[in-house]
């Protein structure tokens, strides 16, 4: 028998066809067929355009018509939409007549344009649905790819307000260092957004340190003004890791020795003041701002007087990444024979321990919402376990699933606890990503497996879990003098929508 249609079936039909149309939709590119009463029910942008009466005194829906008023123009039998394109709008008109949208309709390319013309008319749950397609299409994406998503965006959706696109950009581009854009693939306006958006008060926390911040912004900036005053900075600013290993003499060598061309110089002070104020020197060491960044004259002296007086009145530096909850390994919970090093971030295991030790990290989760961090096998060795642990795992120096309180997933294509093996997943080794979701409310935990989304491990999980990996000797021990294995960690917690995210990872040498 043939399934009866639907009245989204049927509305879906007569999407852009003239018989069942009395108004037209202008579009930058061409024009579609609508009907008047079907937008004006379904979208309160097209309701109040259609049928709010020219001479009402309503501020509001005055207000409202005129947010895009010149690009729009209204008669009886056609809108005119002249920023956006009909493969957009088309799939707002999907939406309006049935609800839904396809989701093979979302792809990188078309993400920017249908998210636009949904922002435009303002649809939000139209939106979200677009958003939630947009996680998917985006996950192994690398930087540069964002940075030129979020610099589409911004051209397009402007830098005055932020929205859902921008904060999902935002997450994913906060997990791993700014340095990693190539400076043309991220442009001067989404810099900017991008500095707002991750700044006081923010949803998100770069792995990015202050310091490294201000250098790639300096740079980015200098890298459009001459390619010697591009050459002189970058030798001037040292990485942040190059800072760590000069002593003060040598700090002092390198300052006594700038010599900057004024007029590229003058180019670049221009253009860095309009991310000044979105720098906070406070989060940079005081020494370093005295021996490089002062002295290139881009920071005013008010700002940097202002600086030197929070020390003087014994206020202390503030944290070197932005605001949100940094996550590292624990030190004083790991197996023996394990070295943390690099500000918590890497942990190093001696080549003759014997045991498979564990380590959690220095947070835990609670509550009701749902946490995800990603796992990637930089390089290979004999076995990874991936999981959490309760607060009574007690053992280091074994395997996460040895324990009843511990919960893991292994490279092996098994998951275990309590020291009982059953077959999950697939095997994974070198280059491998594991997104550990981490269900809360429900307590349960799954795993996506080089982008393959499997079912739940486990239920009836504790109310309080730290995330936790079990690492295994490489396969070749000519292997441990080479650094071979190594697991990158990315955090991501929605109690309040925000990206907290530290650049950890767990190295076997």
């Amino acid at each position: 028998m043939p399934r009866p249609n639907t009245l989204a079936s049927d509305l879906k039909l007569i999407i852009n066809d003239p018989r069942y149309s009395d108004i037209k939709i202008k579009c930058s590119d061409g024009e579609l067929h609508a009907s008047r009463i079907i937008l004006a029910a379904r979208c309160r942008y097209f309701n109040q355009m259609i049928y709010a009466p020219e001479n009402t005194q309503n501020s509001e829906i005055n207000s409202y018509i005129r947010r895009f008023s010149e690009a729009i123009k209204v008669d009886d039998f056609e809108i005119a939409l002249g920023e956006l394109t009909t493969a957009a709008m088309k799939i707002v008109l999907e939406f309006i007549y049935t609800d839904s949208i396809e989701k093979d309709s979302v792809t990188v390319d078309t993400l920017v344009d249908i998210f636009h013309a949904a922002y435009y008319v303002e649809l939000h749950e139209l939106q979200k649905a677009i958003i939630s397609i947009a996680k998917k299409r985006i996950r192994n994406k690398s930087m540069n790819d964002l940075a030129l998503l979020l610099s589409k965006a911004v051209a397009t959706l402007g830098s005055s307000r932020t929205n859902m696109l921008y904060d999902l950009l935002m997450e994913h581009l906060g997990k791993k260092p700014l340095d990693q854009i190539t400076y043309s693939n991220i442009s001067v306006e989404a810099l900017l957004v991008l500095l707002k958006v991750t700044g006081d008060n923010a949803k998100f926390t770069f792995v990015t340190s202050e310091y490294a911040l201000f250098r790639y912004v300096i740079l980015h900036t200098a890298a459009r003004t001459s390619d010697s005053i591009y050459e002189l900075l970058r030798s001037r600013l040292p990485t942040q890791a190059a800072l760590k290993k000069l002593d003060d003499s040598e700090k002092q060598r390198v300052v006594e020795g700038i010599s900057l061309e004024v007029q590229d110089l003058e180019k670049v002070n221009d253009q860095m003041q309009q991310f000044i104020p979105l720098i906070d020197l406070r989060r940079i060491e005081v020494g370093v701002v005295a021996n490089y960044i002062e002295p290139l004259g881009i920071i005013s002296a008010d700002v940097v007087n202002q600086l030197y007086r929070y020390y003087a009145l014994g206020n202390i530096p503030l944290p070197q990444m932005r605001d949100g909850m940094i996550l590292q390994w624990d030190p004083k919970h790991c197996g023996d024979g394990l070295t943390i090093i690099e500000d918590g971030c890497v942990v190093v295991t001696a080549p003759n321990t014997k045991t498979r030790p564990s380590i959690r990290a220095n947070k835990f989760f609670y509550g009701s919402e749902v946490h995800e961090w990603d796992i990637i096998v930089e390089q290979p060795c004999n076995y990874v376990w991936i999981g959490v642990v309760s607060a009574e795992f007690a053992d280091f120096n074994g395997f996460v699933g040895k324990s009843a309180h511990g919960w893991a997933i292994g490279s092996n294509a098994y998951k275990c606890t309590n020291n009982e093996y059953i077959k999950y997943g697939q095997p994974f080794g070198k280059g491998a990503t594991v997104t550990v979701h981490l269900d809360m409310n429900n307590k349960k935990i799954s795993f996506t497996i080089n982008g393959y989304d499997y079912s739940a491990a486990y239920y009836s999980l504790p109310d309080r879990l730290y995330p936790a990996v079990s690492i295994d000797h490489p396969v070749h021990p000519a292997d441990f003098s080479r650094n071979l294995f190594g697991v990158r960690t990315s955090w991501k917690i929605f109690p309040r929508w925000e990206v907290l995210c530290v650049a950890f990872r767990t190295i076997i040498s």
